[in-house]
């Protein structure tokens, strides 16, 4: 059953990498972004969008990882799943209309707290006012595919995120700027595809959930309970997870003064959605390991979770470790290509990539504690990280700005997820570490320092173009050499025929 187990789980981790993917050209999105509206106007949006993820953490009240939880037991109760769905979508969508209502009330205050350079003028208000929709949105985009992948339908879910990703906001941004329409560009952009992904991710749910059935749907008292008892503590934590990539962002608009405040903040949010590749690597396991582990938790398949959870880590660790070789390798080459004013970019970029590398070391420790020991914990770990984040990002950002933040991130990071593995030992006995992780560190670990030697030794020797085109191969090939020798024959059974044409002509022992 491991294998089996081992095939679905990568299935569902490529279609999310594959959809997640998105990130990618988000990450490409952002740098240009910076260069089309300028640093000014681009750390506005950047400080008004973080502030909006954080309040979307808030309005979805847990309710993302409750459908995770509570629908795999109910998805051949089409009522049930009904009602659940119900739940879920009226709670969330209510709480996000009042944040609309409330950003609506103190939008004369807001502009004057997140445009604190006076760039966006007498439109800060109204644009405000317009961007607090994001949020309903947003809640809405999330919940609905929420529900479609708490039923294991990984594919469907990611192509939603691929058309918003990919496609709506990149074109509207790129567009609108062309146009002239600068001060409110990235705003409508934004906005405007989000609504629209929304739009797409409801035509899905009722694919799979018969929403004729939402208006007379219901749930007794008892199970309203158990339903709000699971999702109000995984609130906080939701918004804890938020808040390690959005609070700098918010905070370095906030400590440094004027304009330089919202430079400061856009050179970070452009260095963290770069970072946020790696983050592809975590939520292409995190998405597809929770809902795996709430399922086999509910057949008392424990030692089929903890397969789960070793295999994960070690393929996390090894494919993180050379994708975080490629973004340090390429980072100079961004801040060369952004101007010698963003030469902040490549340090922050480096300490980010590093703090999530270091926290690959504890896999999905964090999914699979919620799932079998409590999600109090998880909250518990998330307070204590942000606490370290906030004091280190409050001490060093606003002498070292961007770089400064990046520390204090990379360590709340790295309290935050080592928690939960220790906990997660102490109550389960469960360890992801083991002499299964030793080939795959010993094969990826040359790899990488092989990428930081060829970007040396390239340097001022190519042009840039051909210079990140030599290095996005290079990375390709190793990775193609971890699965070649980096991976025993059971572990590189899941990655199907892509494995066997690697391996092709390779016996083992």
């Amino acid at each position: 059953m491991a294998a089996a187990d081992r095939q679905v789980l990568m299935r569902g981790v490529g279609l999310a990498f594959l959809g997640r993917l998105g990130a990618v050209v988000e990450a490409a999105s952002f740098p240009l972004f910076f260069a089309l509206y300028g640093p000014v106007l681009f750390g506005i949006y950047a400080t008004a969008w973080a502030a909006a993820r954080l309040a979307a953490g808030f309005t979805q009240l847990g309710m993302v990882l409750m459908l995770q939880q509570f629908v795999p037991a109910r998805e051949h109760d089409a009522d049930r799943l009904a009602a659940v769905l119900r739940f879920a979508l009226v709670r969330a969508l209510g709480a996000s209309l009042v944040v609309v209502v409330a950003v609506a009330a103190l939008s004369p205050w807001l502009a004057r707290l997140v445009d604190r350079s006076g760039a966006l003028g007498a439109d800060g208000p109204w644009l405000m006012a317009l961007f607090a929709w994001i949020v309903p949105a947003w809640t809405a985009l999330e919940v609905l595919t929420g529900a479609i992948r708490a039923l294991r339908r990984f594919g469907p879910e990611i192509r939603v995120r691929i058309f918003y990703e990919q496609v709506l906001r990149l074109a509207l941004g790129t567009g609108l700027a062309l146009a002239g329409v600068m001060k409110a560009g990235l705003f409508l952009a934004h906005l405007g595809s989000a609504v629209i992904a929304a739009g797409l991710a409801l035509a899905l749910v009722a694919r799979h959930y018969d929403l004729a059935r939402l208006p007379r749907a219901a749930l007794g008292r008892e199970e309203r309970r158990r339903l709000w008892a699971y999702a109000l503590p995984l609130m906080p934590s939701e918004l804890i997870q938020r808040g390690f990539s959005e609070l700098p962002v918010v905070i370095l608009n906030g400590l440094l003064p004027g304009a330089a405040g919202a430079v400061s903040a856009g050179y970070y949010a452009v260095a963290r959605k770069i970072a946020s590749v790696m983050q592809l690597v975590f939520n292409a396991f995190d998405y597809v390991m929770a809902p795996l582990a709430a399922h086999h938790l509910a057949q008392a398949g424990r030692g089929r979770i903890a397969d789960l959870h070793s295999y994960a880590t070690r393929l996390m660790l090894a494919s993180g470790t050379l994708l975080a070789a490629g973004l340090v390798a390429a980072s100079d080459l961004l801040a060369a290509a952004l101007g010698s004013d963003a030469d902040a970019i490549a340090p922050t970029l480096g300490i980010l990539v590093a703090g999530r590398l270091a926290s690959f070391l504890f896999g999905q420790a964090h999914a699979v504690l919620r799932a079998m020991v409590s999600s109090r914990l998880v909250l518990a770990n998330g307070v204590a990280g942000v606490a370290v984040m906030l004091l280190v990002v409050a001490l060093l950002a606003p002498v070292h700005g961007a770089p400064g933040a990046a520390v204090g991130a990379a360590a709340g990071l790295v309290v935050t997820h080592g928690l939960a593995a220790l906990e997660l030992r102490l109550a389960t006995g469960i360890c992801a570490w083991n002499r299964q992780m030793l080939r795959p560190l010993a094969v990826c670990l040359p790899l990488a320092a092989a990428l930081l030697a060829l970007d040396a030794l390239l340097e001022g020797r190519l042009p840039e173009v051909a210079h990140f085109a030599v290095l996005v191969a290079a990375l390709l090939l190793a990775f193609g050499l971890l699965v070649r020798y980096g991976l025993d024959a059971e572990d590189a059974r899941a990655f199907g025929r892509l494995a066997r044409w690697l391996r092709r002509g390779k016996e083992e022992p």
